[in-house]
């Protein structure tokens, strides 16, 4: 189940300027531009624009602290984190006190032994050596620590950007949530700069670089000052990149301009490499290095590390994918997973991809033996940090923010978190949170996705957080489909409009192309890109979504495909021999109210079996469910769901109702007793084209004429109805399925022997059956059976 909704936008609306493309000036208003003026700042980032750096929290009290301890040549100690903005921000205030000839030092912490922000052993440490304490990133709501480092001594001074406790340090908090500040959204490292800019008079451009590097990574809001920075950033370092970050670029083996998809994707997990596996020394040494020789071996051993990292990565997903094989997403609310040699500086990364196959709050812990340590990351609609505070008395420390957050708790307390988890989430996040959700911005004919689309566009970077990239949703029809790539991991269409057929690619989505066939009508969310092919530019889609509307189409045309695939539908049933049930389930009625209500009380955990498709195109109108015609749904989710005559199969486990509308119970053979079943009226087209004793006597007379030659069961059931048609002692037209459905019967019954599972082509064969009395044959039983009861 997926739906699409159109991007939450304020719908301004300002006249566009001649030399503004349409598309443009639709994105801006769709992203709250209010005048030409809001448009030219957003489309031209200008440094003046930039906040004075005085405007934030104590930055008065910070400035003429850090000026003394340097006037003093007191050792200074910057206090950071192992990620890309930790280290960036260390970077900044360490190159920037090294240049002023101060005697400066960087603490990063390690993630395996010591954890995040500071500790005391760290503190107790600097504190045989330094005078004052600067950290970056950090410290906001550690009170007890900067008590502890004041105690033996050090001045401090926090600069941070995370949310503050219910106190603050006491000392000078450097920080753009507190006091107003008009721009909240700065990282650790933007804090950093602005200190600099504070310290130094003037706007520090030679470290603006490492300041949109840490934006980008730590994925802040691209609006703003911090679209400022970022563009700045973006602009040296595509001019003239300081040794370490082009070292990194060379590393990673990127070309042309670079980009902050780049910086996302692409560099920043090469640098939070380092902190994940070992220290983030090397990250650090590599943003300061001097010169391309010192930075060149520390960007290759980050680059090999982070080919690493990818390898534990897949190891502890794979892991975690077989946990999943079995586990019932309906009662769970959140998918916990514990593993033992876990990496902790992994599982998170583990967790988000978790959160983007199947859309649920998940929680990854690493089995340490004396305790659970983990990340968690999470939906939009359920706020993770509160849900670990409702299981608080469960845990022994947690700490975060709405989508991402760390914890720590006993093992012997697992099963006591999972249902504590379990119950809060079900008691206050609404069911239909769970279904997926796709965004886009506006609606674009396929005909317009163009070159001059592609350049309008570049107005729109940089694009992340805050400011995503544009996705737009187009109806088109498959030209082409098919798996490329490694083992065929992607899908690579071709997307035809009314005039146009543009080339679109799907990561991870290869194994879609064996259902999409030419002229299928499909509806896509995608980015337009430029793909640069042997000296020749083009436009094309990196798609995000893709919804088939062909079986919607079908159901809704009655297309001349549902008579064979009723005859699929019952053909199986019988000859699976699922047509007597030792223990047949209890089936109790349910109207189409009674249904709706089950539909609308939770969008997952509802299975309706129908027989054809006007029965299954009017009952999924009555909620939210999926529709798929000649297969059961293969999501562990089990959202509810409207099959149309699908092949006989195991019901996911994780569903819970299964209703009946024109599908024989014989269907259900010998599954699982666990599930609730219902029986909803309807009477399917294809009750009255099962066969009577006259149908059975013109197929069984066509038989006797010459043996014809066929390949399958179907043409030779084509074949019998054909001759009977033309039989004119035939008492009616004898269609598709009635003759099919006797052929069955007469096999079942001993007459002939049609070599279906014989090699090559099939013989019909006479046996020395003579005659059979149709009512003791359980095949004719339950098919007549079928007529009278549905």
């Amino acid at each position: 189940m997926l739906r699409y909704v159109k991007r939450n936008d304020t719908h301004t609306d300002f006249e566009r300027p001649e030399d503004m493309p349409p598309a443009l000036h639709r994105l801006l208003m769709s992203r709250g531009i209010r005048t030409p003026e809001e448009a030219r700042a957003f489309l031209h980032p200008d440094a003046a624009d930039l906040l004075d750096p005085f405007l934030l929290n104590d930055m008065d009290r910070a400035v003429p602290m850090i000026r003394e301890a340097m006037a003093q040549n007191d050792p200074i100690c910057v206090y950071g984190d192992y990620d890309v903005d930790g280290v960036c921000a260390s970077a900044i205030m360490k190159l920037w006190l090294q240049s002023q000839g101060a005697n400066v030092e960087v603490y990063l912490p390690s993630r395996h032994r010591e954890g995040y922000g500071l500790n005391a052993d760290a503190i107790r440490e600097i504190a045989g050596r330094a005078k004052l304490l600067v950290t970056v990133d950090c410290g906001v709501s550690s009170v007890e620590h900067v008590a502890l480092a004041r105690s033996l001594g050090l001045q401090v001074i926090v600069t941070d950007h995370h949310l503050p406790g219910e106190a603050l340090p006491d000392c000078p908090v450097v920080d753009p949530v507190l006091n107003g500040y008009p721009f909240p959204y700065l990282c650790g490292a933007g804090v950093a700069w602005k200190l600099v800019w504070a310290l130094s008079g003037e706007m520090p451009m030679a470290l603006i670089d490492l300041a949109a590097l840490a934006t980008v990574a730590d994925v802040v809001s691209l609006t703003g000052e911090n679209r400022i920075i970022v563009t700045e950033g973006l602009r040296r370092i595509n001019a003239a990149p300081r040794p370490g970050i082009a070292a990194l670029i060379e590393a990673a083996k990127l070309s042309g301009e670079i980009t902050s998809g780049n910086i996302a994707f692409q560099l920043a997990p090469r640098l939070n490499a380092g902190g994940r596996l070992e220290t983030a020394y090397d990250p650090l040494a590599l943003v300061t290095a001097e010169d391309a020789e010192q930075a060149r071996p520390l960007a290759e051993k980050l680059d090999a590390k982070n080919r690493e990292r990818r390898g534990i990565e897949l190891d502890i997903l794979k892991a975690a994918e077989e946990q999943l094989r079995d586990f019932d997403f309906v009662r769970h609310r959140a998918i916990i997973l514990a593993g033992k040699g876990w990496n902790p500086g992994v599982i998170g990364l583990v967790a988000s991809r978790l959160v983007e196959r199947y859309h649920y709050p998940t929680v990854m812990l690493s089995d340490q033996g004396d305790k659970l340590t983990g990340s968690c990351r999470s939906i939009e609609g359920v706020d993770i940090h509160a849900a670990l505070a409702g299981c608080a008395d469960t845990l022994t420390r947690f700490g975060g923010h709405k989508q991402a957050a760390g914890l720590t708790l006993d093992p012997a307390r697992l099963e006591e978190f999972i249902d504590a988890m379990d119950a809060w989430l079900t008691a206050n996040i609404p069911p239909e949170v769970y279904i997926p959700v796709k965004t886009y911005d506006a609606e674009l004919d396929m005909d317009d996705v163009t070159l001059d689309l592609v350049e309008a566009l570049k107005g729109m970077q940089p694009t992340g957080e805050g400011n995503p990239p544009p996705i737009f949703r187009a109806a088109a029809r498959v030209e082409t489909a098919k798996a490329v790539g490694a083992e065929g991991a992607h899908l690579r269409m071709e997307l035809r409009g009314r005039e146009q057929t543009v080339a679109g690619i799907f990561f991870g989505e290869g194994r879609r192309a064996r259902d999409l066939r030419e002229n299928d009508p499909v509806d896509v969310l995608f980015e337009v890109k430029l793909n640069s092919y042997r000296g020749l530019d083009s436009a094309e889609m990196a798609l995000h979504a893709l919804l088939e509307t062909r079986v919607n189409a079908r159901a809704a045309s009655n297309l001349d495909d549902e008579l064979p695939l009723q005859c699929d539908f019952l053909t199986e049933i019988i000859y699976n021999k699922k047509i007597d049930l030792a223990e047949p389930p209890s089936v109790k009625p349910i109207d189409e109210d009674g249904l709706a209500a089950l539909l609308n009380r939770a969008p997952q955990g509802t299975l309706i079996l129908a027989g054809d498709m006007a029965t299954a195109m009017k009952l999924q109108a009555l909620g939210p469910c999926d529709l798929f015609m000649g297969r059961l749904p293969d999501d562990p989710r089990a959202f509810n769901a409207v099959c149309v005559c699908p092949r006989q199969g195991d019901i996911p486990q994780s569903n819970r109702r299964v209703a009946l509308a024109g599908c024989p119970e014989e269907w259900l053979g010998s599954q699982a007793r666990h599930f609730e079943y219902f029986r909803v009226a309807a009477r399917p087209e294809w009750t009255r084209l099962l066969p009577d004793r006259d149908d059975m006597l013109a197929i069984y007379r066509a038989l006797m004429t010459q043996p014809p030659r066929y390949d399958s069961l179907r043409q030779l059931s084509l074949l019998m109805a054909n001759r009977a048609r033309e039989s004119a002692k035939s008492p009616r037209d004898v269609n598709l399925l009635a003759a099919q459905l006797s052929l069955l019967v007469m096999e079942h019954a001993g007459l002939f022997d049609y070599g279906l599972g014989a090699p090559g082509r099939p013989v019909l064969t006479r046996t020395d059956v003579k005659k059979i009395n149709l009512e003791d044959d359980d095949v004719w039983r339950t098919i007549q059976g079928w007529r009278a009861i549905l």
